[in-house]
């Protein structure tokens, strides 16, 4: 594989982790809208509320602003 081949390789692999990222927080968001908890949407979700929390928390980093009241 030739350097540039490599490079665009590596660009596209970080953007798909950032794309899953996204994706994850988002499916956070929902589940805890739905659920109308973190625990219940971990519950839900077969995780923690700590992992919704982060998920969360990594969403409203992007957006800039709360989504929730805590």
């Amino acid at each position: 594989m030739q350097s540039s081949e490599r490079h665009f390789t590596c660009a596209m692999e970080s953007k798909m982790g950032s794309l899953l990222n996204q994706s994850a927080s988002l499916v956070a968001f929902v589940r805890a809208v739905e659920a109308g908890s973190f625990s219940a949407a971990a519950r839900n979700a077969g995780t923690t509320p700590s992992a919704i929390s982060k998920g969360i928390g990594r969403l409203e980093a992007e957006l800039g602003t709360k989504l929730f009241r805590r």
